[in-house]
């Protein structure tokens, strides 16, 4: 098998699809509108009382979290209208990988990106599209 091959088949194993994400976004937040379209993930951590390790899903209305951690599973959904601040954050003071995003009544602190700023931007685009209702053109 040439090398090619090999690394397709890697690529296909350890990355899933759009379509497998979306399927997944679905299975987890089925209380968002079946309308919802997940348009990006990333692999983050959300500070609580410890660092809960998982995944952020965005879509064009909502900004979802998922963590599963020795079967103890955090769901977190934050309607983007619903978010009145959204900044570039650090983590200890230093290490410039984390974003804010606050709600009249609560902050959540996500941290751990690999790409800080591009999902920052991500977000608030979507954020900013959310609060003027604009659709996305977003095509998989």
């Amino acid at each position: 098998m040439c090398v090619c091959v090999v690394f397709l088949v890697l690529l296909q194993v350890l990355s899933p699809t759009y379509k497998q994400r979306n399927e997944d976004f679905r299975k987890l937040f089925k209380q968002l509108p079946d309308t919802e379209r997940l348009i990006v993930d990333y692999s983050c951590a959300l500070q609580r009382d410890i660092l809960l390790q998982g995944r952020l899903y965005l879509s064009e209305n909502w900004i979802c979290f998922y963590s599963n951690i020795f079967r103890w599973e955090t769901l977190l959904t934050v309607r983007l209208k619903d978010i009145c601040s959204m900044t570039k954050e650090k983590t200890a003071r230093l290490i410039p990988n984390a974003i804010q995003v606050c709600t009249d009544s609560e902050k959540h602190f996500f941290t751990s990106f690999g790409a800080r700023d591009r999902t920052y931007m991500m977000m608030f685009r979507l954020w900013q599209n959310a609060l003027l209702e604009k659709k996305i053109n977003h095509r998989h």
